[in-house]
């Protein structure tokens, strides 16, 4: 899963370990690999893997990724770590006439526990403000969820509540907290 220079054409450099690259379909095959490696966790939170079974499925999934980037729905990013593979960071639901996003993060079990997230977090939202011009960012993650809970805190979102049975992954329902971070906040 060593990054070539055609898989890594960089977005965001976040320091002298940590990149975000555009997507493209030269990350096919390293994103199925990496579901393949991590199917049980990220089954439990990351629904889409579950229908990731093959290549071809990674490939899918990684082209509709594109288009979603061209159209400015979304706004996803790969994230390499020591020219290594290792998740992704994006924003869904990009709302152009309320200004606002909702930001999704997961990284390999392997690639955990080295702060890529929080290391990438500030220079990935003020892209979001500045470039895409969004004023607001949720982040909505499982209750249960304790290690993304404590990076959105540790990021400085700011939690506004609770949503009562919002997700179900795996038959399961779970409650989620909502966190916001506002331009305003990290001014």
């Amino acid at each position: 899963m060593n990054a070539d220079k055609n898989k890594m054409k960089t977005l965001i450099d976040i320091d002298e370990q940590v990149v975000l690259c555009h997507p493209n379909l030269l990350h096919a095959e390293d994103l199925f690999e990496a579901i393949e490696e991590n199917r049980k966790y990220m089954e439990e939170w990351i629904p889409w893997t579950q229908k990731t079974k093959s290549v071809m499925d990674a490939r899918k999934f990684v082209k509709e990724v594109c288009q979603f980037n061209v159209g400015g729905q979304k706004f996803n990013t790969m994230i390499y770590f020591k020219n290594q593979f290792s998740g992704m960071l994006a924003l869904h639901r990009i709302d152009k006439v309320h200004r606002r996003a909702e930001i999704g993060y997961w990284l390999k079990s392997n690639a955990q526990g080295f702060g890529i997230i929080r290391r990438a977090l500030p220079k990935f939202v003020n892209h979001a403000f500045n470039k895409l011009k969004v004023n607001r960012i949720d982040l909505i993650v499982a209750t249960t969820n304790t290690k993304s809970v404590a990076t959105a805190e540790n990021a400085g979102f700011i939690k506004e509540g609770m949503l009562k049975q919002y997700f179900i992954v795996n038959n399961v329902i779970h409650d989620a907290f909502i966190f916001r971070l506002l331009k305003d906040d990290v001014v």
